[in-house]
């Protein structure tokens, strides 16, 4: 592929702090910024250009990428799929491996370990009545969260001293966990 020129347009799909910062070094350097974020994340005022849609609106993804010279993913909540889609628009340079596993969290233990780096203790609940035997086993203060990256803002549940009734068990009835 030929080079990015300056004056060439950066597309820019995310909405946060680390945005902006990449979105002003960009203009620095004389590219134009496009701007693709939702509508729950900062706008980036550096930004010529802007779409606020979900990153499950394929469309409007496809539709950004067409506008763009390249493209530069600062989120995991798009789509291993929709990626691949928008790398045959325009020019995509990051890895589709590493997104994949970015967005799966025993994936991203998994990887984490085989390069031997450490992690802390883990272990996945595929039902609620598991929780203890693995909580014995990996001990406390533990962290329980989904295993698909689904929002930026999906906090983690916190446990300590044994609370799971109160703070698991609660959520879980409402449908909030697992």
């Amino acid at each position: 592929m030929s080079q990015l020129l300056p004056g060439s347009i950066v597309g820019i799909i995310g909405g946060d702090e680390q945005v902006a910062s990449v979105a002003i070094a960009a203009r620095k350097m004389g590219y134009v910024v496009y701007s693709y974020h939702q509508s729950n994340e900062a706008a980036i005022s550096m930004a010529e250009y802007e779409i606020v849609s979900s990153y499950d609106d394929r469309a409007s993804l496809l539709g950004f990428a067409e506008k763009v010279d390249t493209l530069l993913l600062m989120t995991n909540l798009v789509s291993v799929d929709t990626l691949v889609a928008l790398s045959s628009k325009t020019r995509y340079y990051q890895s589709l491996e590493l997104a994949e596993i970015s967005q799966n969290r025993t994936v991203e233990k998994l990887f984490l370990e085989e390069h031997a780096i450490n992690v802390a203790p883990y272990g996945i609940v595929t039902h609620i009545g598991e929780l203890p035997t693995l909580l014995e086993s990996i001990g406390l203060p533990a962290f329980l969260e989904s295993n698909q990256v689904n929002s930026r803002y999906e906090e983690p549940i916190e446990l300590y001293d044994q609370d799971i009734d109160e703070r698991v068990l609660g959520k879980s009835k409402k449908g909030q966990v697992c």
